[in-house]
């Protein structure tokens, strides 16, 4: 599954793999001011990195390395040569392969390492900058981003 809506002027793009022709665990990416928010799963990375190369795409972010967050990262790197942040706690997770259960490689694939690197404090767009937040009760890294003038 691969489906785009828009929400003003960020894009969400829901992407999950199919099981006997239902997405059990949908995953969304968002898209703004040329910034990624996650990459989704790599079950979907194809289909996300082709989308994202008619898109004005210039930096990408993970909020946290959970496999269904960063499984486009490498083909992102790789395919449309744009830099893939992460927080400095997740930096060496999605650098080295996972061991994960079956299930969740079922339902979202197994992410192929790579480089990304270290997300800062802020993050800066053509026409915004986030502010990065740590929220870590979901996974020991995982943080948000701010937009103060928004609010």
């Amino acid at each position: 599954m691969f489906k785009v809506d828009r929400y003003n002027e960020i894009t969400r793009i829901m992407m999950g793999s199919e099981v006997n022709g239902q997405v059990l665990l949908g995953v969304a990416a968002y898209l703004i001011d040329g910034l990624l928010i996650d990459s989704g799963c790599h079950n979907t990375r194809w289909e996300l990195t082709e989308y994202l190369a008619y898109h004005n795409i210039s930096l990408a972010v993970n909020t946290h390395h959970h496999l269904d967050h960063i499984g486009g990262n490498k083909l992102i790197i790789e395919k449309l040569k744009v830099t893939v942040l992460a927080p400095p706690e997740s930096f060496p997770i999605i650098a080295h392969k996972q061991e994960i259960p079956s299930y969740q490689e079922k339902l979202w694939g197994c992410p192929e390492p790579c480089q990304v690197k270290v997300l800062g404090n802020t993050v800066d767009t053509g026409h915004s900058s986030f502010q990065v937040v740590q929220t870590s009760d979901h996974s020991r890294d995982h943080v948000v981003f701010f937009l103060r003038e928004r609010g």
